[in-house]
């Protein structure tokens, strides 16, 4: 039996965080009024989840807060604000980028198997929290785990079962092969940041309820549930497709967006370009060399 594990994806404490602060600062904010008004979920997503403690904590100096809403809206858009969020009697001024997601095109995605895309998914799959519509980010979370835990295990070749560890290693795999940008956050939010922890434990859980709601049990692989992947279950979609229909749907969505481009996209595309040469020259397109490194 080839058996999926990975032991860095155990986690050794319990997720909880509490994200009400967040929640509140969010909806009193100026471009959820503005954004909020016809969506169907709302989530936050990326670095403000994985390193929130009570407020914001910038992962960098350019961080930004990256916020998902999913509308009827006909296009991929990111509207950039910049807000001065407050908790409680403090408050952090920070750029906002706000992502809506076609809702048709979401549930096209879903419908798939790899070949009506991964781009509104790979939202979602992302270290996140709900803002509003729970039940909604919970149904397509799970089904953005699926997609992408379908995707990584194609890259371990043939595999018959899997942990909760291991289908994390996979789902964190399969995001990299989509998008080789996110070896930064992935190594932050479970490795580098300080509530990595809290935020391994958030995911596991997240990974471990798909699991037990999709695949057949199959006991134990020492302290960890063992489920079956099922013949066929894999994604066979070529990846260099989904790839370039995630990135044209990326740029494609820039173009209606408010603005276009601005200064706070340069920056960011500076640190993305920085991003993408440290991971070719230090392999980080592979979750083991990423967590190898990051020892």
């Amino acid at each position: 039996m080839n058996c999926l594990t990975f032991q860095k994806f155990v986690p050794t404490s319990k997720g909880d965080k509490d994200f009400s602060g967040l929640e509140d600062a969010i909806r009193h904010s100026h471009f959820y009024a503005v954004e909020s008004g016809d969506a169907r979920c709302v989530f936050v997503r990326g670095s403000t989840v994985s390193s929130y403690e009570t407020e914001i904590v910038r992962a960098h100096p350019n961080s930004d807060v990256d916020v998902v809403v999913v509308s009827p809206r006909p296009n991929r858009t990111v509207n950039q604000y910049h807000e001065a969020l407050s908790f409680g009697q403090h408050s952090v001024e920070m750029p906002v980028d706000v992502t809506n997601l076609n809702q048709n095109s979401l549930e096209q995605e879903v419908s798939g198997r790899g070949d009506k895309g991964v781009t509104s998914l790979l939202d979602f799959v992302q270290v996140s929290h709900p803002v509003d519509h729970a039940g909604m980010y919970s149904f397509y979370r799970d089904r953005a785990l699926v997609a992408f835990l379908r995707i990584g295990l194609g890259y371990y070749g043939t595999v018959t079962s899997v942990t909760p560890s291991g289908a994390m290693k996979a789902i964190n795999q399969g995001m990299l092969l989509i998008n080789p940008l996110r070896w930064w956050s992935i190594e932050y939010a479970f490795s580098t940041s300080n509530s990595a922890e809290q935020n391994k434990a958030r995911y596991y859980d997240d990974v471990a309820r798909m699991l037990h709601s999709t695949l057949p049990p199959q006991g134990k692989s020492g302290d960890e549930d063992l489920y079956e992947i099922p013949e066929g279950f894999v994604i066979s979609t070529p990846l260099q497709a989904l790839r370039a229909e995630y990135f044209f749907n990326k740029i494609l969505g820039r173009f209606n967006s408010t603005p276009v481009f601005s200064l706070n996209d340069l920056q960011k595309a500076r640190n993305k370009l920085k991003s993408l040469i440290v991971g070719i020259l230090e392999g980080k397109g592979d979750i083991d060399k990423i967590f190898g490194n990051a020892e």
